[in-house]
């Protein structure tokens, strides 16, 4: 999938990055660290790349005959052990799973539109980014959109960071009340192009800002808490969901680095995602042709793609890069992120990670492995799908 809507394609190379876009056979539920009873209402949010991840990893492994029961009763007997994440891989070596498998890199998730191709084709879909955090709405022209840049911290009176960050400011006053939108890679691209020149507004082409309301929906639900002991319903103990319901041409999309051999394992086949019972539909199409990474670079813009975890012992997580300090940062408010640990028969320990969307200038190049630190387990993220950053340039307006 790149910014030219590539069709979906069931011959690609070896050994390369693939994209998987997911037809939902039903709605989803996909919910967030906080906890979940009788009494409450849980709305379904879009997926963290852990949780497409661990789908699409679990699919391939039941596809070539792992051992799951083995697999759990070999962590069950090591729960006062300390699990690296190389632990983790050798007893799931140990079980019978393929290297090439364990090994698969992910990118994503993002949702997808249905778009048309060159040749009048609407099977292609383009992928959809969240809005950079500093790029917002003009309140004079909803149809004109503002950059924010650095600038120095004398140009405005009282501003101070405990690390020396610079202010970013808007060229007029931005809508702070506008909807949320997202971007097509074409899109993402002029954006990041942008900071190249002075340019501080934007004007996008038709279609290359979207609507969230075109893509989904949420489907809101009453239901009975089951009493595990009677297997029946709990007198007067309802509960609300809000489950999430992709439109017709929507899709959720996430690259895999791996083999054809390994992707044939699900092309064409429906895997269990979004929630218990919930499978969507998986085909095979080309990955997006997203920007490489250029170490010469001396001022540099990063982008993050997906949500990331970063020191925050100071509560002001900050990426500590080795290719140049940041200058300017600017993202949206935490996330909280917990799991359910199946092998061991417990939730995790909830995180909160940086939104997607959000964006940092450097002066030097950084590099793509800068925007991920949590607890020696920046590997395993990484590998995930957690922390995908994308560089472009940036000139100072001053």
């Amino acid at each position: 999938m790149s910014a030219t809507s590539p069709t979906i394609d069931s011959k690609l190379d070896k050994e390369s990055w693939f994209g998987l876009l997911f037809d939902p056979l039903d709605v989803l539920l996909f919910r967030d660290g906080r906890p979940f009873g009788e009494a409450n209402r849980v709305v379904s949010q879009l997926p963290f790349p852990q949780t497409i991840a661990g789908a699409i990893r679990t699919a391939l492994l039941r596809n070539t005959g792992f051992d799951f029961k083995a697999f759990s009763s070999l962590r069950q007997s090591g729960l006062n052990e300390k699990e690296d994440d190389n632990a983790i891989v050798k007893k799931l070596l140990a079980c019978g799973a393929k290297p090439e498998i364990v090994q698969a890199e992910f990118r994503g998730p993002w949702l997808a539109k249905k778009a048309m191709n060159s040749d009048g084709d609407q099977k292609s879909y383009e992928t959809l980014f969240p809005f950079p955090a500093n790029l917002k709405e003009s309140i004079n022209d909803p149809d004109r959109f503002l950059i924010s840049r650095p600038v120095s911290a004398d140009s405005v009176p009282g501003w101070h960071h405990p690390k020396s960050l610079r202010p970013l400011k808007f060229s007029e006053q931005p809508n702070s009340k506008a909807d949320i939108k997202l971007l097509t890679l074409r899109g993402l691209l002029k954006y990041l192009h942008a900071f190249e020149t002075k340019t501080d507004a934007l004007d996008f082409a038709a279609g290359e800002v979207v609507d969230p309301k075109q893509l989904y929906f949420r489907d809101f639900r009453v239901g009975n808490r089951i009493d595990p002991e009677r297997l029946a319903t709990a007198d007067r103990e309802l509960y609300g969901v809000g489950f999430l319901a992709l439109q017709r041409d929507a899709r959720i999309y996430v690259e895999i680095n791996t083999t054809t051999q390994v992707v044939d394992q699900i092309r064409n086949h429906a895997i269990s995602i979004g929630g218990e019972g919930k499978y969507s539909h998986v085909e095979v199409c080309e990955a997006c042709d997203f920007p490489t990474y250029d170490a010469s670079r001396k001022r540099t813009v990063w982008y993050l793609a997906t949500p990331t975890f970063l020191d925050a012992s100071d509560h002001r997580p900050i990426p500590k890069s080795n290719h140049g300090p940041v200058v300017s940062a600017a993202s949206g408010f935490g996330i909280g992120v917990s799991g359910w640990d199946v092998s061991r028969g417990g939730p995790k320990k909830t995180k909160f990670a940086i939104p997607a969307g959000a964006i940092y200038f450097l002066d030097g190049p950084g590099s793509a492995v800068d925007f991920i630190n949590y607890d020696g387990s920046e590997h395993a993220l990484l590998q995930e799908g957690w922390g995908f950053a994308i560089q472009g340039n940036w000139s100072d307006m001053q």
